[in-house]
């Protein structure tokens, strides 16, 4: 493995899960605090250092050990609940799996660039990576990014009213729900196929 320097890893992925959350928050329209996002960016990047561990994923494969699977998930489950807060179970799990989605689709891209250009100032361990290159380039690459997921969310939305959002609750017996709802008066609605 090439030399890691601890301070540059720690940036690098405070910086990377600060917009994976950003992210992640546009996807959900959740609202997400710098401050949050911040504090759960640093503490989501100690768990990078599992980067200086020896290859714990052959280790599972060997004895079928759940520990590096686990560790991800309750990473995943911290990091949400630092940055969003925990309203509900559900509403917590969606959050953990447009973060888990978020992320396979960045380390897809990640992995899919190491497996083909090979990079020599880039290394990998534990699913973490390193990528050792100027301060510049990690900007211009991680705002590409970020207006990527905008724009996919601008696309996504085009259809919606979403200035015009209420409170609906419904009530059952003695039981009550709170759900969030948009206003749609039947005109905007047609046809997924015809159009």
């Amino acid at each position: 493995m090439k030399c890691i320097y601890v301070d540059v890893l720690i940036v690098l992925n405070i910086y990377v899960n600060f917009f994976l959350l950003r992210a992640t928050s546009k996807l959900t329209h959740t609202p997400l605090k710098t401050s949050r996002c911040l504090i759960s960016a640093t503490v989501g990047s100690l768990f990078s250092l599992t980067i200086f561990l020896p290859d714990i994923y052959l280790l599972k494969m060997q004895l079928h050990n759940r520990i590096p699977l686990l560790i991800k998930a309750i990473a995943a489950v911290i990091i949400t609940a630092l940055a969003f807060g925990i309203k509900d179970k559900r509403h917590t799990l969606k959050l953990v799996a447009y973060f888990y989605i978020v992320n396979f689709i960045f380390g897809g891209v990640i992995m899919l660039l190491y497996n083909i250009f090979e990079p020599k100032f880039m290394a990998m361990g534990n699913s973490y990576f390193y990528i050792d290159f100027s301060l510049l380039s990690l900007v211009v690459f991680t705002a590409a990014a970020y207006f990527a997921v905008t724009a996919l969310r601008f696309f996504m939305d085009k259809g919606c009213d979403m200035k015009h959002r209420y409170k609906v609750v419904i009530r059952k017996g003695d039981n009550v729900s709170l759900i969030d709802a948009i206003a749609d008066s039947g005109n905007s609605l047609v046809d997924s196929f015809s159009g």
